[in-house]
């Protein structure tokens, strides 16, 4: 690695009736987290979780994979969704579990169906159009949240409906109707009373959490693709859009009217814009097919400025906590730090991943800040005793400049998230690890 310095889915839900006082239990006895505790320097592993505990013993042999994660604001809760399905391997089974923290314990089993893919569904519970039939569909908890208070748990589903539980009792609180196929994006308002949800069905629907009503509907066109992306800004007045074949727009989500639509790409579905919003909600920044960062006004949706210098596709962005870094991952095996206030390349790390030569697979996939801005989770190939490379991380100590703790890990998307204390990160996989952060 070298580091350069420049300038210049009908729904089968099951409470698990038995882990509910376990919530209560588990609140009342865990310890609190040494908030004192606050380098990665000398990662601690806390706690391993194993996914597929939740499975039918045969699922050992497939492939188990997760689909989307939450942690709660207070750090304490952490959701998790995944399947065993794989095609003439496994079970069909789908999961959305709850669990604690500080104790690695599961509290609650909020979702247990069934999986498989939409092209085999019945006609008549059809959750995906025809073009979107190579989905993973029954019981499948798409996106998941956490609200602010950290009381509720939000989940877009495959059945198009999205599910509102409460936390310390695992019981469902609210169903809101309304999409005709699988909801695949949710975004919640700083304040918790408006949630967003984008579906299958090329539509975005606002609603008032607190009533279950929809307030606004936002059509697309049918050529736009499957929204599988979408982001609330601070002040919860604009909510940006993303779907699967890059078109990328602004909603005034007060009145439901479109703002701007930024990008409306012809590069092939799948091969995603990464999307980032700033901490104080005003800029925007996506990527390009030319490779390129742009930088938009999210009031105005206008652009301001392009930063050039990846060589091939933009993989990752992120805003550094105080909204005076961008950084940026590419499969060109760099890692680009922008100064925002001068709007120049500051740093470039080199070399950080392997190449998988079975595979085409990038080297570098997502990065993610810590909450005090001091430390870069990268995801990261790494190499191992195997001949293949495996994604694992690495953390980068902005002070330092050096990686300060790497560990191979096999995981898949969602992957790696810190807790807002800082205190914890998560790498989820079927054995789904948390570290803490230690002197």
């Amino acid at each position: 690695m070298k580091f350069i310095t420049k300038t210049g889915f009908s729904l089968l839900i099951t409470v698990a009736i038995a882990s509910i006082p376990l919530i209560q239990a588990v609140s009342a006895q865990s310890s609190q987290l040494n908030t004192r505790q606050k380098t990665w320097n000398k990662a601690q592993l806390l706690h391993q979780l194993d996914l597929y505990s939740l499975y039918p013993s045969d699922s050992r042999n497939c492939k188990l994979s997760p689909v989307s994660q939450a942690i709660s604001p207070n750090s304490r809760f952490l959701a998790i969704s995944s399947h065993d399905y794989e095609r003439s391997c496994g079970s069909g089974t789908s999961t959305l579990t709850l669990w604690d923290l500080p104790t690695g314990k599961k509290v609650a089993t909020l979702i247990q169906g069934k999986a498989t893919e939409a092209f085999w569904l019945e006609r008549n519970l059809a959750q995906e159009p025809v073009e979107g039939n190579t989905y993973i569909a029954g019981d499948i908890a798409h996106a998941v949240a956490f609200t602010p208070n950290n009381n509720q748990i939000i989940a877009g589903l495959s059945n198009g409906t999205v599910k509102v539980w409460d936390v310390k009792t695992g019981q469902i609180a609210q169903t809101l109707q309304g999409h005709r196929y699988a909801v695949h994006a949710i975004a919640l308002s700083p304040n918790g009373q408006l949630l967003a949800s984008g579906s299958s069905d090329q539509t975005v629907k606002l609603w008032d959490l607190q009533t279950g009503k929809p307030l606004h509907t936002f059509n697309l066109n049918p050529s736009n693709g499957i929204i599988d992306r979408l982001i609330m800004s601070s002040d919860g007045q604009t909510l940006v859009s993303a779907t699967t074949t890059n078109k990328i727009q602004l909603w005034n989500s007060q009145t439901g009217q479109l703002k701007k639509t930024l990008f409306n790409s012809d590069r092939s579905p799948g091969s995603y814009h990464p999307i980032a919003l700033s901490p104080n909600g005003q800029l925007l920044a996506t990527s390009d097919k030319d490779n390129s960062i742009k930088l938009w006004n999210l009031r105005t949706g206008s652009r301001f400025l392009t930063l050039k210098g990846h060589t091939d596709k933009v993989q990752s962005l992120a805003f550094s906590p105080n909204g005076k870094s961008l950084v940026s991952s590419s499969n060109d095996n760099t890692i680009k730090f922008w100064n925002l206030p001068t709007n120049k390349l500051e740093h470039i790390l080199t070399n950080i991943g392997v190449t998988n030569p079975h595979f085409s697979q990038p080297s570098i996939n997502r990065i993610v800040f810590s909450p005090n801005g001091q430390t870069l989770a990268i995801e990261a190939l790494m190499p191992t005793s195997n001949p293949v490379p495996v994604m694992g991380i690495k953390l980068w100590d902005i002070q330092q400049q050096k990686i300060v703790f790497e560990a191979p890990e096999t995981f898949s998307l969602p992957g790696v998230q810190f807790s807002l204390d800082g205190q914890l990160l998560v790498a989820v996989a079927p054995q789904t690890k948390i570290w803490q952060a230690s002197n």
